[in-house]
């Protein structure tokens, strides 16, 4: 009985893992969207810092983030890039339903800004 009360939990945390990385994009268009621009090379500095500056520092840096950014620390090279790696940046901005739509409360940014962001993203999100 206490094999099946361990095997349980962790059957159903292997599964929701597996569920979650099976499939990165649920439609072709999806797939599509992904695909990057390589025309323009997009810069963490010059690029993506003044767009995060003007739409998520209010919320999501060093002084606000525990009280009005659930937690998360967007400000810095090394904090953003987690959100990065796990895809929440992009979801979140994208407003495409796997993470919390941002900027909180607002519309989307605009597709330009967007644009930057996922370029930057797809040329392996450097510290530039």
């Amino acid at each position: 009985m206490r094999h099946k009360q361990i095997i349980l939990p962790f059957g159903l945390l292997s599964a929701i893992a597996i569920y979650w990385s099976s499939c990165k994009f649920d439609s072709l268009e999806e797939l599509e969207d992904s695909i990057c621009d390589t025309s323009y090379v997009a810069s963490y500095q010059n690029d993506v810092v003044p767009i995060l500056t003007a739409e998520c520092y209010e919320c999501h840096d060093a002084t606000f983030y525990i009280y009005l950014g659930g937690g998360n620390l967007l400000e810095g090279y090394s904090n953003l890039v987690n959100y990065v790696n796990d895809s929440r940046l992009l979801c979140a901005i994208k407003h495409s339903g796997c993470a919390v739509p941002m900027p909180y409360g607002r519309g989307k940014l605009p597709d330009s800004d967007i644009a930057k962001i996922k370029t930057w993203v797809c040329q392996e999100a450097l510290n530039n």
